[in-house]
């Protein structure tokens, strides 16, 4: 039902698939600075950037993304934007204060 979709997906642009998950758990920094092949994000901020750069990381073998510079960060969108593949990355954040 396209009504009970749409409400389940906030508002948002489901095109037909909902995924219901537990939150996102960051990578720990420790074991992200283990990885040879580090992405490091700062201050990028649109989320279809990030989760198209998650994505090809996630592509191209790199071991872990560490995302910094932000005042917030909401791993919704990049997961969404990401196809999933932030699911199966470790990803640090570091905040800005």
């Amino acid at each position: 039902d396209n009504k009970k979709a749409q409400a389940l997906a906030k508002g948002g642009n489901h095109q037909g698939y909902l995924l219901e998950i537990e939150e996102f758990e960051y990578a720990h920094m420790k074991d992200v600075k283990k990885g040879e092949f580090i992405v490091v994000l700062d201050g990028l901020q649109d989320v279809g950037n990030i989760g198209a750069i998650v994505r090809t990381c996630y592509a191209m073998g790199v071991d872990s993304i560490v995302i910094c510079g932000l005042k917030n960060f909401y791993p919704t969108p990049i997961i969404r934007t990401s196809s999933g593949a932030m699911l199966d990355m470790p990803v640090a954040i570091s905040y800005n204060s």
